[in-house]
């Protein structure tokens, strides 16, 4: 048996054999003048290596401002701008040596203050009479007027009064709302104060068609029928205006002075069954019998819409651009790349409004699976919203001219992609179909709704769609897509347009629809509305309940002075100058012709007799509520207003009261909540629960008199109000400004709204 081990060699496995020439360490003997001194002076040890020190300072701060930073970026933004161009005099006498090695290196010659000088003939006193007397001759021209700080403003802000060049030349797509003709006692004299709005409408211009011009018209289908009416109406005026005159042919007054020839047709939206059917292609040796191009020549075209922070992405990795042929492509493929994130990426904010580009892609097949498009490594600041500036038109008529249908179907694709290595992509060849496509922005006040639209020619819309849907990008449908309008604040065509002649369609149906689901329910568990348990007397809705919320707002304390109340922006400033305006005939009639479009401005005369009270009784508002604190509003929910001042100070105080009253607050908010409120001035069109903030939020309308009650008591309150004066501010403050009642159409109790006035 071997030896036992000890507790401590316990686990420990066996030593090895010490080789016999093994000797144990000696200790090292240190000489008593080697030892290490009992202080140290650091001042001392400092000095000597002071040298380095400030080799190793130098060298970090050298690193920190090395090539990757330019003396120009290391000033403050509102410097850059002035400070970007070659002139060392521009910059601080401490960047000046850094400017200098900079441009040195990248063979740039700095520019002096004699160059500055000899630069330009025109800084001359001749070129600067010849400027100041052709700036002269561009301010008096009669359709013109120049402010006197024109100048200052031309250099930083923009107009856009009427219609813009950029919308004609096809550059732009013009986002405007038709209105209705403004009539009165015959067709050719009117003294109405407000238009009725029809539908909103989008406006393409097609750029370079050749002698005749096209003009694309967009609209909701619901809204195309009355579009349509309207546009023909007016072509029929303008055709009996020609007769009239015998001097020369029709000229569109305002936009051009030589004569033109006017036609209107209708688009066909919906394709040929042989398409919807799933017949994609054209087979070699066989011909569909779909027509010729020329019969074809009014069908329209598919569009597709994308919102959101990675609709640039999605696009980069769907569409494939051909190699540039010419500078107009070139040019629209580099912006093409900004957006798509390859290179600095643009946000749709960044962009002008309605941009149109023009781009001839690949068939999206090839490249199918689609990936996104990665971003760039070096993206634009953080913070910088500069507006891109584009006026050369980035399109032309090659999308709205083009009919060809696949080459390759679906099957052919398959077979081609069979003989390759898995994974990999489909290379075009010269029969390959390049298809072309245009690009639009369009953006909002939020994100949410902000994005591009995508055009795609008649029987391509599947293989562009199987790429968009890979990518990710979530398909909405109606329902979806109105609520993404109500959490950006937006109205929904003709959901929220109660003026249009749509919505009156709409709402009769959506009024049966209703009552027929009441009908459905057991008598147990719906609201007994025969024996007058519902609290308005409308509760499937219609256009009745509009016409008793008109006579509720009729009663408005507001009524009688109208002159007290603020002005806004907008068609608010353009009602109020015209209650404000003194007294005239009553007789006075304004001749309001065809084309007179700056008779009207945001839908309201500007020179029209003062509104009569029956005028603005029938006027209707719309507004966006935000809820202060619980609730979520649903359709056809009634509006009511608080009935004194005294009872909005009340709720005002219960919905936002402060720390050490919070308890009575609440008793006192719950009284307030089960009140019987006062006839309803206005109804809920579109509400629910927004995710977007966290409350609930709805798009309504209400009577105007209604409106201007509630600005009449906003006014008193901001007077009555103290400024803050220390504290700290609420990080989610409640939302009491014009603050409304509103009741769902079955009962129950009331809840506090901020209201906010929408463009109507």
């Amino acid at each position: 048996m071997g030896k036992r081990p000890s507790e401590g060699d316990a686990g420990v496995a066996p030593k090895r054999a010490r080789p016999g020439s093994w000797a144990p360490p000696q200790p090292t003997a240190i000489a008593p003048n080697a030892m290490v001194p009992d202080q140290l002076d650091v001042e001392a040890a400092i000095n000597v290596r002071k040298t380095e020190i400030l080799a190793l300072h130098r060298a970090m701060k050298q690193a920190r401002e090395a090539t990757n930073t330019r003396a120009w970026q290391l000033l403050p933004r509102h410097l850059r701008r002035r400070a970007a161009s070659h002139n060392l005099l521009r910059l601080p006498s401490r960047l000046r040596s850094k400017a200098r090695a900079e441009l040195r290196a990248s063979n740039t010659t700095p520019k002096t203050r004699s160059a500055m000088r000899r630069r330009a003939p025109e800084r001359t006193l001749i070129g600067f009479a010849r400027r100041r007397a052709a700036l002269t001759r561009r301010a008096a021209r009669h359709e013109k007027r120049w402010l006197e700080t024109h100048l200052w403003h031309a250099k930083r802000f923009r107009a856009a009064h009427g219609w813009e060049e950029h919308w004609t030349n096809g550059a732009q797509m013009c986002s405007t709302i038709l209105l209705q003709r403004p009539v009165g006692e015959n067709a050719r004299v009117s003294n109405a104060l407000f238009v009725s709005p029809l539908a909103p409408i989008q406006v393409l211009w097609v750029a370079g068609h050749g002698a005749y011009r096209e003009c694309h018209v967009w609209v909701h289908p619901a809204g195309a029928p009355d579009v349509h009416a309207l546009l023909l109406q007016a072509l029929k005026l303008v055709r009996i205006e020609a007769q009239r005159s015998s001097k020369h042919r029709t000229c569109v007054p305002q936009r051009w002075d030589v004569p033109v020839d006017v036609h209107v047709a209708r688009l066909e939206s919906a394709p040929h069954p042989a398409l919807a059917a799933g017949t994609l292609h054209t087979r070699r040796g066989r011909a569909h019998h779909l027509g010729t191009v020329e019969e074809r020549a009014l069908e329209g075209y598919n569009v597709f819409e994308l919102s959101g922070s990675d609709a640039g992405r999605i696009l980069g990795g769907v569409l494939q651009p051909v190699e540039p042929a010419n500078q107009l492509d070139g040019a629209a493929q580099r912006l093409f790349s900004r957006i798509t994130g390859r290179k600095q990426a643009l946000t749709p904010s960044q962009l002008p409004h309605g941009l149109v580009i023009s781009l001839l892609v690949h068939d999206p097949r090839l490249a199918f699976p689609p990936k996104n498009a990665p971003l760039a490594q070096e993206q634009c600041e953080a913070g910088t919203q500069d507006i891109l500036d584009v006026t050369t038109p980035l399109n032309d008529a090659r999308f709205f001219s083009y009919k060809h249908l696949p080459v390759f179907s679906k099957g052919d694709m398959d077979r081609r992609r069979a003989q390759l290595v898995p994974g990999e992509h489909l290379r075009p060849t010269a029969e390959d179909d390049r298809i072309p496509v245009v690009l639009i922005a369009s953006w909002q006040d939020s994100p949410l709704a902000s994005g591009y639209t995508l055009l795609v020619p008649r029987g391509w819309a599947l293989p562009f769609w199987h790429s968009l849907v890979f990518t990710g990008a979530r398909v909405l449908g109606q329902e979806q897509l109105r609520q993404r309008h109500l959490n950006a604040g937006l109205a929904t065509f003709p959901h929220d347009w109660v003026a249009s002649r749509a919505y009156a369609v709409l709402e009769r149906e959506a009024a049966v629809r209703r009552a027929e689901a009441w009908r459905r329910k057991p008598p147990a568990k719906r609201v007994n509305y025969d024996h007058g348990e519902a609290v308005c007397p409308h509760p499937f809705g219609g256009m009745e309940l509009w016409r008793d919320a008109l006579q509720n707002g009729a009663h408005a304390p507001c009524s009688d002075s109208l002159v007290d109340v603020p002005i806004t922006a907008g068609a608010w400033a353009r009602l109020q100058e015209g209650v404000q305006r003194p007294a005239v005939d009553p007789k006075y009639t304004r001749y309001v012709s065809l084309w007179t479009r700056r008779a009207f401005s945001d839908g309201v005369n500007v020179n029209a007799v003062p509104p009569s009270l029956p005028v603005l009784r029938n006027s209707l508002v719309r507004v966006l509520l935000i809820a202060c604190r619980r609730g979520a509003f649903q359709s056809v929910s009634t509006l009511h207003l608080p009935p004194t001042m005294a009872d909005t100070r009340a709720w005002r105080a219960a919905l936002d009261p402060p720390t050490r009253e919070k308890q009575a607050a609440r008793s006192a908010l719950d009284a307030l909540e089960r009140s019987v409120p006062e006839p309803f001035v206005g109804a809920v069109t579109t509400g629910d629960y927004a995710l977007a903030d966290g409350r609930g939020r709805a798009v309504a309308s209400m009577s105007l008199l209604a409106w201007m009650e509630l600005e009449r008591r906003e006014t008193a309150l901001a007077a009555e109000a103290t400024p803050h004066r220390w504290g700290l501010r609420k990080r989610n403050p409640v939302p009491l400004a014009h603050l409304v009642l509103v009741r769902n159409v079955q009962g129950g109790v009331l809840r506090a709204a901020s209201a906010k006035l929408m463009p109507t």
